[in-house]
């Protein structure tokens, strides 16, 4: 979303984003989150008496139509008390799964409340409001769990100087690709892959003919064995014939197997789903959640790492040695 300027109303138009999650949020993330949010009010107040200067001196002269003796520190006071430069705010609060707020003056402030040790935490809300300039910071572990950001400054340089620093911090703890497609996609995918499976069955079904045809091919080996003699060789003909032509008697009435190809591809795939079913949440982890980022970190090292490792590298080593 770009940023514009618009004579002396100077319309700011936010700057949002949006990451998908999950994110695992333990204390030390947030610990460095909230040096990061220090930066940012740095530049934000900035900002703030960068439009003050800027509408100060757009103002003045119809300022000095009404006051002849002002200038442009006094021009600067009267902006700065009107509207919307006069409103000023700044919060972090976490909400738990109950409803419950708790909230702060900043982040550092709210993670020593100790209030938090009782606490689920299931979202996060932070806002840095200096007059017109703003930014707002959201996540939540519903949905598709996504961190939220919104920068509404005028300045250009002062925008990149906080999108740079809060890149930096999203950088270094956002989820890896995979485990955004992980997150997204499951339960979802696992409905087409069982209508899949279940169409593959019929093909990996031994029918009828494909039993009788591998019960002669034993009786063959049997005879073949010890070498055809000739009172086999009339049975051994017969047996040819039915090979060749698809005969199957009228009487032969097997139980219908089930390949074990398809048996093997149902155990892995479900096997599979099972484990991709666990799939990590958006973890805000403070209070009673602190175990659920240790938790999912290992897991999905599991699922995306060791598991994957111990199916290549058997094979790998096969090919190689």
């Amino acid at each position: 979303t770009s940023q514009s300027q618009i004579n002396m109303g100077q319309i700011i138009i936010p700057t949002d984003n949006k990451i998908k999650g999950p994110w695992l949020l333990d204390s030390k993330s947030l610990e460095e989150l909230h040096e990061t949010l220090i930066t940012i009010e740095s530049k934000l107040e900035e900002a703030f008496n960068v439009i003050v200067d800027r509408t100060a001196k757009s103002e003045l002269e119809k300022y000095k139509r009404l006051e002849k003796d002002i200038d442009i520190e006094k021009a600067k006071l009267k902006v700065k008390n009107s509207y919307p430069f006069e409103k000023s705010e700044k919060y972090a609060l976490i909400v738990s799964k109950q409803g419950k707020i708790i909230k702060d003056e900043s982040l550092l402030a709210l993670l020593k409340d100790s209030k938090l040790h009782d606490f689920k935490p299931a979202e996060l809300h932070i806002q840095i409001k200096k007059g017109p300039c703003e930014f707002i910071m959201e996540i939540s572990d519903k949905y598709d769990g996504a961190l939220e950001t919104r920068i509404k400054v005028l300045d250009d340089n002062l925008f990149n100087d906080i999108n740079y620093e809060l890149n930096k911090w999203i950088n270094k703890y956002k989820p890896n690709v995979a485990m955004q497609k992980w997150s997204s996609w499951f339960p979802g995918v696992a409905f087409p892959i069982f209508i899949i499976l279940a169409f593959l069955i019929p093909l990996f079904l031994k029918g009828k003919a494909d039993i009788y045809k591998n019960k002669l091919s034993q009786e063959s080996q049997e005879i073949l064995k010890d070498g055809l003699t000739p009172q086999e060789t009339n049975k051994a003909i017969e047996m040819l014939l039915q090979i060749q032509s698809g005969y199957i008697p009228e009487d032969f009435h097997p139980n219908i197997e089930i390949n074990k190809t398809i048996r093997n591809i149902w155990l892995v795939a479900l096997t599979g789903l099972i484990i991709l079913l666990i799939k990590p949440r958006t973890v805000i982890g403070l209070g009673q959640c602190k175990w659920k980022v240790v938790f999912y970190r290992k897991w999905a090292y599991f699922v995306l790492v060791f598991i994957p490792l111990s199916i290549a590298f058997p094979i790998i080593r096969s090919r190689i040695f």
